[in-house]
């Protein structure tokens, strides 16, 4: 019956069962428990940090050279870079995503020194390549 209504988003028997053991003996929270072990000391704002500033310094480093400089894997820079810098690999370059932010500053640019720039319209699936196939070849 519960199955019926909730579908796949319904917990299996054994995960029921699982549950009930867990409450019958004293667990009191569905959220998860503290684990024992070292806490992750990779990925905390110093490092970010150190990432940040050998990137500022030197756009065309790699990720390796990266994580060999700040003593972590290659993995975490990677993580770093993409997610915390928000940045992305371009031409052997790493610059950030957020790309569009300088197209004032770029186009005030352009006018200033005298290039003329034409209105760009959206992306648009309309505007594609020519459905040339829908007409006859003469």
């Amino acid at each position: 019956m519960i199955t019926e209504a909730y579908k796949e988003h319904a917990l299996s028997r054994a995960q029921v069962f699982w549950w009930f053991n867990e409450f019958k003996n004293g667990r009191e929270s569905v959220e998860d428990m503290e684990r024992s072990g070292r806490p992750s000391t990779s990925r905390v704002d110093e490092t970010v940090a150190k990432v940040k500033e050998l990137l500022d310094s030197n756009r065309r480093l790699s990720l390796k050279m990266i994580a060999d400089e700040v003593s972590v894997n290659k993995f975490t820079v990677r993580q770093i870079v993409t997610q915390d810098l928000m940045m992305r690999k371009v031409c052997a370059k790493l610059v950030p995503r957020v790309l569009p932010a300088n197209k004032s500053l770029v186009t005030s640019y352009l006018t200033r020194i005298g290039v003329e720039v034409l209105p760009q319209p959206p992306y648009s699936p309309d505007m594609s390549p020519p459905d040339s196939f829908l007409f006859p070849k003469a």
